[in-house]
């Protein structure tokens, strides 16, 4: 059996958090993020926001980075 294994790194960048929504809805967790009321919506922005700018470099993007492996099996 012919078995490849192969790892790769997807980066976005997003400006601060109204991006992340929009990159996030994109995903599962844009799931949850549309099952949130209008003010859970507003709290968890404010939230988030005042997260990433702690995290932030000034004048910076935020990098978000996902791994992925991808197996692919061939019998020989």
């Amino acid at each position: 059996m012919d078995v490849q294994v192969t790892a790769h790194t997807f980066v976005d960048e997003v400006a601060g958090a109204d991006d992340l929504f929009v990159w996030s809805s994109c995903g599962n967790i844009g799931d949850v993020i549309s099952d949130l009321n209008r003010s859970e919506r507003f709290r968890v922005r404010e939230r988030l926001t005042r997260k990433l700018e702690a995290l932030r470099a000034p004048a910076q993007r935020i990098r978000l980075e996902r791994y992925l492996v991808f197996a692919t099996a061939r019998r020989i």
